[in-house]
């Protein structure tokens, strides 16, 4: 059975408030339905490389509302690979977790 806490229970709050207003929702739901399962969390790190892109791509066109969105959705997807624990010094993908101070 999938286990959660309030941490990402509180994100799933507040993805579920952005989605119905956002117009690029793919993301945001992969966050949703990660969330709700700490199994999924380890993802987390790939999933922030997507938004990452996304990102980039917005601050390439200047598109303010998308810079905004897919700046909450990095957090997310930072806190949800922290608190996933799978952080392995000797994984040249993924070796150390995010800053402490990333959602911040």
């Amino acid at each position: 059975m999938p286990h959660t806490n309030s941490t990402a229970e509180s994100i799933q709050e507040m993805v579920r408030f952005f989605l119905p207003r956002c117009a690029d929702q793919s993301t945001l739901r992969e966050l949703d339905q990660m969330a709700s399962d700490d199994m999924q969390w380890r993802y987390a790190h790939a999933l922030f490389q997507r938004i990452r892109h996304k990102t980039l791509r917005a601050d390439t066109t200047k598109h303010s509302l998308l810079q905004h969105q897919y700046g909450f959705e990095e957090i997310c997807a930072k806190t949800l690979f922290n608190m996933s624990g799978h952080c392995d010094p000797g994984c040249k993908e993924f070796p150390a977790p995010f800053d402490d101070d990333s959602p911040f």
